[in-house]
């Protein structure tokens, strides 16, 4: 059995998802085969222990293991330690080719970390031959979640080809009664060509404009915003001129030097939420 162990000030509390949470003294069972193995097996946890609880829609609560067995753990809920986050003002939706396994995973892993709402993998003209594995994504995207203190889960989605997601809209689509209302949408897409914009100014510029154009818009959606990256060999002639054609696409540079779409991916992240934290506050 194993030996009771209380915890220490200043001892690192793990934090675990979970999509559903009772109120305080209420108990709950962690059966997640993957949750109840890094507990029990990879941190050594057992009765007496501390963990946090959290999701976007109730926050983040405080929880006190009471018992364990061979496949799940009970815990007794405690008080609410961080409140659910406000409404966003902005939904950043990164758009990425896919590439190898490896890299794939690091770019899903610090996207998370970077606070991205949503994750949409491309096939391209020049992307990877590679497998799309969802349940591997979300492992890896909770496992960021839960050690970067966001209360979220980024939203994954199958992927798409590039051609589909900038198609142009369609006239029914662009006449519907609702258009007005709808946030702008505006993709910063990385392209490897030196003479265009940087994307700092121009994320700068984009985003004081749509912020403008949805004053006083009754809608309480967020601001969408994309960051589009291709892969290693970057995108296509074809596709650039796809891209330069839709209306709401800004064609950016991230720079003279070629960076791998992950770094790409990260960089382009990095300067879109200094941004947005600077300029764009709730």
């Amino acid at each position: 059995m194993k030996k009771t162990t209380l915890n220490r000030p200043g001892k690192h509390i793990p934090r675990l998802y979970q999509p559903d949470l009772a109120a305080a003294g209420a108990m709950a069972r962690l059966a997640d085969p993957a949750q109840y193995h890094h507990l029990v097996h990879v941190l050594r946890m057992g009765v007496g222990d501390d963990i946090n609880l959290f999701n976007e829609e109730q926050g983040e609560i405080a929880a006190h293991i009471t018992a364990t067995d061979k496949k799940s753990v009970t815990v007794s809920l405690g008080d609410l330690i961080t409140p659910p986050p406000p409404p966003k003002l902005t939904e950043i939706t990164l758009y990425f080719a896919l590439i190898k396994r490896d890299a794939l995973g690091f770019l899903l892993e610090k996207a998370t970390e970077l606070g991205v709402d949503a994750l949409q993998p491309m096939t391209s003209d020049y992307s990877q031959n590679e497998a799309y594995h969802g349940d591997r994504a979300a492992a890896i995207t909770r496992a960021a979640t839960e050690q970067s203190r966001r209360l979220s889960l980024p939203r994954l989605a199958a992927p798409r080809r590039l051609d589909e997601i900038f198609a142009a809209p369609s006239p029914a689509a662009a006449s519907r009664p609702d258009s007005a209302t709808r946030p702008a949408k505006i993709f910063f897409c990385a392209v490897e060509q030196p003479a265009l914009p940087l994307l700092l100014p121009t994320a700068i510029s984009a985003l004081g404009e749509i912020i403008g154009q949805n004053q006083g818009v009754n809608t309480h959606a967020p601001l969408p915003l994309g960051l589009v990256i291709g892969p290693e060999g970057g995108f296509s002639p074809r596709e650039v001129a796809l891209l330069s054609q839709h209306t709401s696409a800004r064609l950016v540079s991230l720079g003279s030097e070629i960076l791998r779409s992950e770094t790409a991916a990260l960089a382009g992240l990095a300067v879109i939420q200094a941004v947005l934290r600077q300029s764009v506050r709730p």
